[in-house]
């Protein structure tokens, strides 16, 4: 129930791994309901479409520094406009950086986000769009799994904010690769055709400790610990094709 710029996203392994960073959408619709009688990928509660920042003919730049909590340091940048004379070329690049600790201990956590798109105006009301998107999430000492809620006695247990079961030397990297064409035409009357195609690169690869059970209050007896390596690398090719517009009924 994921679109990307309207066309259906299915994921290959059923989630989403790492951070999808918002620097790089232009915006973000959220429609509850069963909208998939209509999208052809969708869900009875609800789809979210995620609407990538498009090339402009105007140049236009932005820029954004970020200094907050738990040392948290974030820079981004966004620079649009006509690669050539008459427009009809047109890009767009938007990166991002940003590094963090946690409340929680021992969490950390740095993000880096690389987006490029070019539009080509092939004919009239014809444009051939590309994009390119990589996004990498590496975390310290991430808490996998939840703390326990009771202890033996049946009595809620009653933690720190910052309680965090996660080693030392736990971590987990996700990189997040797309490379998209899309060509659309415009048929008139508010028609328009769109066929797209796209590769998507998923690795994700990690050390992780979960500790679960029910511990004695004051000691550590009755909890225990499954440490565990994953190596996965997920691969998806889409295409797709879309005519939309408008009409009367009744």
């Amino acid at each position: 129930n994921f679109q990307l710029d309207g066309f259906g996203l299915p994921f290959t392994n059923g989630a989403q791994w790492g951070d999808l960073d918002t620097a790089i959408y232009d915006h973000i619709d959220v429609l509850r309901g069963a909208n998939g009688l209509l999208t052809g990928t969708g869900l009875p509660s609800a789809t979210i479409n995620f609407a990538l920042k498009k090339p402009t003919a105007a140049f236009q730049a932005s820029g954004a520094v970020t200094i907050g909590s738990w040392n948290k340091k974030r820079a981004e940048g966004d620079v649009s406009g006509a690669l050539n004379a008459d427009g009809s070329v047109r890009g767009r690049l938007v990166a991002a950086v940003e590094d963090r600790d946690s409340y929680l201990d021992h969490y950390g956590k740095r993000i880096n986000t690389l987006y490029g798109a070019l539009d080509i105006d092939l004919a009239r009301g014809t444009t051939l769009s590309l994009s390119w998107i990589e996004q990498q999430s590496k975390a310290d000492s991430p808490l996998w799994g939840a703390l326990p809620m009771h202890y033996a006695d049946g009595s809620s247990t009653d933690y720190d904010v910052s309680t965090s079961t996660s080693a030392d030397w736990a971590w987990w990297n996700n990189t997040d690769r797309r490379l998209t064409a899309e060509l659309t035409h415009a048929l008139g009357e508010g028609w328009q055709l769109k066929s797209a195609v796209s590769h998507r690169s998923q690795r994700t690869d990690s050390e992780l400790l979960y500790v679960f059970g029910s511990p004695v209050s004051g000691t550590s007896t009755g909890l225990y610990a499954y440490p565990a390596l994953f190596e996965f690398l997920y691969q998806q090719d889409m295409a797709s094709l879309q005519l939309t517009g408008p009409f009367s009924l009744a």
